[in-house]
């Protein structure tokens, strides 16, 4: 299963907390346990030295079991748990570098879509850690993707065709993106394209908080430990807006 058919399968716009691994994991009889909750279980299988990783796939019979270190910051530990995952959902057996290099891909598109990326105007890393919390490795993996996923070779895509051909579809390809640009142009201007980008901004919410903040600077949330999200994820979450730097809307 790709990444994307992952998403529209579990209708998510992403992956954003564990949560939303559980119906997945379900399917494929599988817990995600933090090495708190699953110490016995390690301990009886003496495998404490696995336990030096963000995280790491157990199989114990038909039950899969993905253990996490929970002291990691949420999104590396999420995407820990994403590439444990994928690993079950692409029926890797061997450990081979080619099936890490897989499901580091799968895990970092599911947690940041390219598609999404684009949408929000996400371009490099620093953008990448505002909209999804990924620092490092797995943010300069979701760049390395959208990079990718932009750049159209129609000439390796069609290379046993002859030039006139290729030369075709590179004409045909550049006038579709004209198009493309100037309609995303259109709607920037329009109460779509600014809903759009109001629901991709990143907020700051707290454990403890019931709202989401677009000032990081807000007295409310001074001295407490903050997480960012996208409008759209801390809504979904159920945070509300705080009056004091949403737009005045009510609420604390």
């Amino acid at each position: 299963m790709t990444p994307y058919d992952f998403l529209l399968k579990y209708n998510l716009p992403r992956v954003s907390c564990l949560d939303d691994l559980q119906p997945a994991c379900k399917n494929y009889n599988t817990q995600i346990l933090s090495y708190q909750q699953g110490k016995a279980i390690i301990k009886e299988n003496k495998i404490q030295s696995y336990a030096r990783k963000v995280a790491f796939l157990w199989r114990m019979g038909d039950i899969n079991i993905i253990f996490y270190d929970g002291r990691h910051k949420r999104a590396d530990t999420l995407f820990a748990v994403c590439h444990e995952l994928a690993h079950l959902i692409l029926d890797h057996t061997d450990g081979s570098d080619r099936e890490e290099d897989a499901a580091d891909y799968w895990a970092i598109t599911v947690i940041a879509p390219a598609k999404l990326l684009r949408s929000c105007g996400v371009k490099n890393t620093a953008e990448v850690q505002a909209l999804t919390g990924l620092t490092g490795r797995p943010a300069a993996l979701a760049v390395a993707a959208l990079a990718e996923q932009k750049s159209n070779q129609p000439a390796q895509v069609y290379k046993t065709k002859n030039k006139s051909y290729i030369r075709q579809k590179i004409l045909k390809r550049k006038k579709v993106k004209i198009l493309f640009s100037a309609i995303v142009l259109l709607c920037t201007f329009t109460a779509g394209g600014l809903y759009i980008h109001n629901q991709c901004r990143a907020v700051y919410v707290t454990v403890a908080g019931t709202r989401y903040h677009t000032n990081a600077a807000c007295y409310h949330i001074a001295r407490c430990e903050l997480h960012t999200l996208a409008t759209f994820e801390a809504t979904r979450l159920g945070y509300l807006p705080c009056k004091d730097c949403s737009n005045g809307q009510n609420g604390r």
